[in-house]
């Protein structure tokens, strides 16, 4: 009867607020008491019979507050709040419910007294399975002392009453359950008893005592799932994710995060064979440079909980770049080149035909190997040669390379280098050049240099377009120049055609013609 009249004086006194309106899980509440915080634990109260006691029908915490009106995020959006409900803070519900709420005059004054006579040490362990013996010494007799005691922090209070022994050394023990997953922590104070007066004599309702279960049951995840972890990607491909689970667990999930970004996405995964499930993250979302993910799944006792990784703890994918030929996001890929040159000049034309192999080995190193057929006019026999080379990436908008080259014509053999720079992203705006130089292995003397430089833009999604300047004067004594724009178009995921046309000139005497033609495929 004293509880009940407690807790009706609450409902009608400032500590509790009144609903005014509620969507799904929350409620505006006005007429906020001024101890209300953001993040506090409050309950809503119902009372059916007017004289009982009310009964809690909703949990929720403090999302926000702006003077005297708040918003209270529920629990849960399943339950329906009528507007006049009264909200009121956890504590003092609980204050009033289980004890220690009184606080007349006498109630203090009691209060005060019985806590200086009061010992008490907190139980050194708590573990399932076994019983959490209590204790307390206490110089002034007593009616009756209480241990409130709660398994987690949001269960209610149950009482375990310590029996006197002799000396008014009061002592009672609890005996812990088999072990619950989703109970981490026991809360608990004291309550004393006397002359009628209940009061809480170590701790409170607002600030309980808290012990750790130092034998929590911990999921048991390597026995119930069997996944193959993704380290790394090529960013633009869809990323499957696949894991094989125990019959106990049902109903897998996949969350995944962007790197920078604070919301996770939820993807349920489909069962493909006998316990084998699947999901997969869309290719536009697989982007540089890292993302995040983990596996979720139901208990027998329907409790989600990670099977593989955390929501603290995810499973790192590295998302790589891997561009070979102009925009081709595979690590192998091999280019076939034409071109056709006309300066204008009589006995002054070239058809030259490249092949060329890359390799991505580290997002950061890529290698090249290929050969060269060129026909040249002015020479009497075809100059076939070989080229390699690396190219090395810095950041995600630097990039320098490095070939070399060897040139077979009928006059005799010649090496030579070529060192280049590109500023930019390679599958969109860039601007890059690069110098080279070739010698006669035999005497020494120069066979050409080559200067080149170009700029690339892209135009729409697939496609690229790009103003090349190149410069050389292999086997002549006056410079090539070649002035030209090149359209490039990306087929599917792995293949690359691009056309080239402009002019061509020796000297600058006469103006000519340049044609060219390129197939890639990365693979």
């Amino acid at each position: 009867m004293i509880a009940t009249l407690l807790v009706f004086a609450a409902l009608t006194a400032p500590p509790s607020a009144v609903v005014v309106e509620q969507k799904g899980d929350t409620l505006h509440v006005t007429k906020v008491p001024p101890t209300w915080r953001e993040g506090m634990p409050v309950v809503v109260l119902w009372q059916p019979i007017r004289g009982a006691r009310p009964s809690v029908v909703a949990q929720g915490r403090v999302e926000a507050l702006v003077q005297s009106q708040a918003v209270v995020r529920l629990d849960s959006d399943r339950v329906v709040i009528s507007d006049g409900a009264h909200v009121m803070a956890r504590h003092r519900y609980e204050r009033a419910r289980y004890g220690g709420g009184s606080r007349g005059v006498t109630a203090s004054s009691v209060a005060a007294a019985l806590a200086q006579a009061v010992k008490h040490r907190p139980p050194a362990v708590a573990r399932w399975g076994e019983p959490l013996f209590f204790e307390a010494m206490v110089a002034t007799p007593l009616d009756r002392l209480e241990v409130m005691l709660r398994l987690g922090r949001r269960a209610p209070y149950q009482a375990v009453e310590l029996t006197q022994r002799k000396d008014r050394y009061y002592a009672g023990e609890f005996a812990l359950g088999p072990a619950q997953p989703s109970v981490e922590v026991i809360q608990y104070y004291l309550v004393g008893t006397k002359g009628g007066v209940r009061v809480a004599l170590r701790n409170d309702p607002a600030a309980p005592q808290t012990l750790k279960l130092e034998t929590a049951p911990k999921t048991d995840r390597t026995k119930r799932v069997a996944h193959e972890r993704v380290a790394r990607w090529t960013e633009g491909e869809a990323l499957p994710i696949s894991a094989e689970l125990d019959d106990r667990l049902t109903k897998p999930m996949l969350h995944y995060r962007l790197a920078g970004s604070g919301r996770t996405t939820q993807v349920p995964m489909t069962k493909v064979g006998e316990r084998l499930f699947e999901a997969s993250i869309p290719a536009a979302r697989v982007v540089r440079p890292t993302l995040s993910y983990y596996l979720s799944a139901l208990t027998p006792k329907g409790t989600r909980v990670a099977v593989k990784g955390s929501a603290a703890r995810p499973l790192q994918v590295s998302v790589l770049r891997h561009r070979l030929l102009d925009g081709t996001r595979q690590r192998n890929g091999a280019q076939v080149r034409f071109d056709w040159i006309n300066r204008g000049v009589a006995g002054d034309a070239s058809q030259r035909k490249d092949m060329l192999y890359e390799r991505a080995f580290f997002p950061y190193l890529v290698a090249r190997i290929g050969f060269l057929l060129w026909d040249e006019e002015r020479l009497a026999a075809q100059v076939v040669g070989g080229q390699a080379g690396v190219e090395l990436r810095f950041g995600e908008f630097l990039s320098l390379t490095g070939d070399a080259r060897t040139l077979a014509f009928g006059e005799g053999s010649a090496f030579g280098y070529r060192f280049g720079a590109q500023i930019g992203d390679e599958a969109g705006a860039s601007i890059g050049g690069s110098y080279g130089y070739s010698f006669d292995l035999e005497t020494a003397a120069p066979v050409g240099e080559s200067l080149s430089f170009q700029l690339r833009v892209p135009v729409a999604k697939r496609y690229q377009l790009a103003g090349v300047f190149e410069s050389d004067d292999y086997f002549a004594a006056e410079k090539d120049l070649r002035l030209y724009t090149r359209v490039a178009a990306q087929l599917g995921r792995n293949v690359q055609i691009s056309g080239s046309a402009g002019m061509a000139t020796r000297g600058g005497e006469r103006s000519g013609l340049y044609f060219g033609a390129s197939t890639g495929f990365g693979f």
